[in-house]
């Protein structure tokens, strides 16, 4: 899902339609762009779509959404919604988007903890 739904993604997309980068992408979508909407649409609907099978597996009622992707929930969230759903049968459909806790640093928390943990990183519950 990388290549789909990350930062550089975004990046790549927003050249598609001659942006600087993801970030001019997403303020361009805010904006009500039509070439920003429909670009971010296919990587939401890829990411909607893979996100259906976890939630199918593990029954949840959230889905998270953290790094650079929670930043743009607003702009990626309808449409990644509107997939996910239409893929899940109707008893799981009333699942809902969020933003973690750390939203775009949640990389930058992870690293931070592992640093912390030093050769002990991997035992971080």
């Amino acid at each position: 899902m990388e290549r789909f739904a990350s930062g550089r993604a975004f990046d790549a997309a927003a050249r598609q339609i001659g942006l600087a980068n993801g970030g001019r992408l997403v303020e361009a979508a805010r904006g009500g762009k039509t070439a920003a909407l429909d670009v971010l649409e296919l990587p939401a609907r890829r990411l909607g779509t893979a996100l259906a099978g976890a939630v199918a597996l593990l029954d949840t009622q959230a889905v998270l959404i953290s790094g650079g992707l929670a930043d743009a929930l607003d702009v990626v969230g309808p449409p990644l919604l509107a997939a996910l759903r239409r893929q899940l049968p109707p008893h799981l459909r009333d699942v809902v988007l969020r933003s973690g806790e750390f939203g775009s640093r949640a990389g930058l928390v992870g690293a931070s903890l592992a640093g912390l943990a030093g050769a002990q990183w991997r035992q971080i519950r």
